[in-house]
């Protein structure tokens, strides 16, 4: 095998490379003849252009939470792989405009890498102890790997299997993330996993690995990871905690996803002073929900963490979030899920008043979450109303700066919303509002649909994102 048949293991197996790259390389071939200003960019610009031509938004960042939390929308990846392929069709059509080209793109074809199956990661092993042996380090692929996923479909990976992604992690020691948050494989008890684990372990010691993504079997504790990343280990995603007090004196963000109720989740046992940002997305165990009055520890459990700006949480009928927001004075942003259980009615017990707070995100709104909403009744409206009046309330929140809605885009809305200002809201509820946010400079935002909740992209809220039957037509 060539190394060129070799590196093809990285892209026309894992995406299957189509006619769309082929488009797209001619695309740029026809581009770069237009002008010979083109050839006179410095590499370092060149991929300043490629590096944002093709960036995927969270998967490699570890202090940006507007994009953390966005990744952590896309529950099963479907988005995020989407992004991938669209990706890496760019970088590959950009390796084959010229030489040139494809040496500057390099590190970001290998920047990350996505595993599908058993098979694929034995064929990925192969090409990387190749390149190992027949390439000098400073041309050796594997240095560019930053980020690791395993999006296994198989129902069950063999022992040689996880031996190659064992072999693959000692062939990238400048990894920095590693995932298999969305692998569906079962993964056998035995020596191989133990070596995959073996060599995150020593990625973390050497303080490489900063973010780990983590669902991981059952039977082998994360404690026993976590250990290792004590000097390293900046996010953490995962559905399990440790059973043991784990110190991780670095970790800046924790995202708790899609636990049962039989998952331990302790947060006094996390012994992490500097936790920016503590995100949760589960609206099925109340374990899980750090206002849940299920575990009367939990308000104490937040005076360990002093640094806490931003703060993601699911809410549920049963709970009261006003005594622990309180306790988190530091706040400075705020996204509360609605979920589809909590009631107009019962809006009011959910009052946020917080000196410092500066951006609240309000996902699955009563009466905003579709079109045909059961909540646009008009007692269902006093109450919404009467909520976001007192978010913007100064003696309430004398620092806020931002609302954001996340709005749901019900199945045929694609093009169903309005955009043109002449539109009226049939109470005058929400032109009175707009006002008085004006007025306040407290600005007013959207983001329709799962793409751009996914994306982080916010734009300007108006009038014709409001379900219908509230407006005049």
């Amino acid at each position: 095998m060539s190394s060129t048949s070799r590196s093809s293991v990285f892209y026309s197996y894992e995406f299957g490379c189509s006619s769309a790259s082929e488009d797209t390389s001619q695309m740029f071939r026809v581009n770069t003849t237009l002008s010979s200003r083109t050839v006179d960019l410095p590499p370092e610009i060149w991929f300043d252009i490629f590096d944002f031509a093709t960036h995927i938004p969270g998967v490699l960042t570890l202090n940006n939470i507007t994009e953390l939390e966005a990744y952590g929308e896309d529950e099963d990846g479907i988005i995020l792989h989407d992004l991938y392929h669209e990706s890496m069709h760019v970088k590959l059509a950009i390796s084959r405009v010229s030489r040139s080209w494809r040496r500057i793109v390099t590190p970001l074809l290998f920047q990350c890498i996505l595993i599908r199956s058993g098979p694929h990661a034995r064929a990925i092993s192969d090409a990387f102890t190749y390149f190992r042996s027949h390439q000098a380090y400073e041309d050796f692929a594997g240095r560019w790997v930053k980020r690791i996923e395993l999006s296994v479909e198989d129902d069950y990976w063999e022992q040689d299997s996880l031996l190659s992604l064992a072999n693959i992690l000692d062939c990238t020691p400048n990894l920095t993330t590693f995932s298999d948050l969305h692998s569906m494989a079962r993964v056998p008890e035995g020596f191989a996993t133990q070596e995959v684990v073996r060599n995150l372990y020593s990625l973390c010691e050497k303080g490489n690995l900063k973010r780990l993504e983590w669902s991981g079997p059952t039977y082998f504790p994360l404690g026993d990871l976590l250990y290792g990343a004590k000097s390293s280990l900046e996010v953490l995603m995962t559905k399990q905690l440790s059973e043991k007090s784990v110190s991780l004196p670095k970790l800046q963000t924790l995202v708790l996803r899609n636990a049962t109720s039989a998952d331990r989740i302790d947060l006094s046992e996390l012994g992490s002073p500097k936790l920016f940002s503590l995100m949760t997305f589960s609206e099925s165990s109340e374990i899980l929900n750090p206002l849940s009055p299920s575990s009367p520890q939990l308000i104490s459990q937040y005076s360990v963490f002093p640094s806490l700006k931003h703060l993601h949480c699911v809410l549920s009928p049963n709970n009261n979030p006003s005594e622990l927001l309180q306790r988190i004075s530091s706040l400075e942003s705020l996204t509360l899920d609605f979920c589809r259980q909590v009631q107009p009615r019962n809006l009011n017990k959910y009052s946020i008043r917080l000196p410092n707070m500066q951006k609240i995100v309000l996902q699955r709104f009563p009466s905003l979450q579709s079109r045909n909403d059961q909540h646009n009744d008009p007692q269902s409206l006093r109450s919404s109303y009467e909520f976001l009046l007192n978010l913007i309330d100064r003696k309430n929140n004398p620092s806020l700066k931002a609302i954001g809605f996340q709005i749901s885009r019900s199945y045929g809305d694609e093009d169903d919303y309005i955009t043109t200002d002449d539109v009226a809201t049939r109470d005058g509820f929400w032109e009175a509002f707009i006002s008085q946010c004006n007025k306040q400079n407290i600005k007013l935002e959207a983001s329709v649909g799962a793409v751009d909740h996914v994306l982080a992209n916010w734009y300007p809220f108006h009038l014709g994102l409001l379900p219908q039957n509230l407006l005049i037509q």
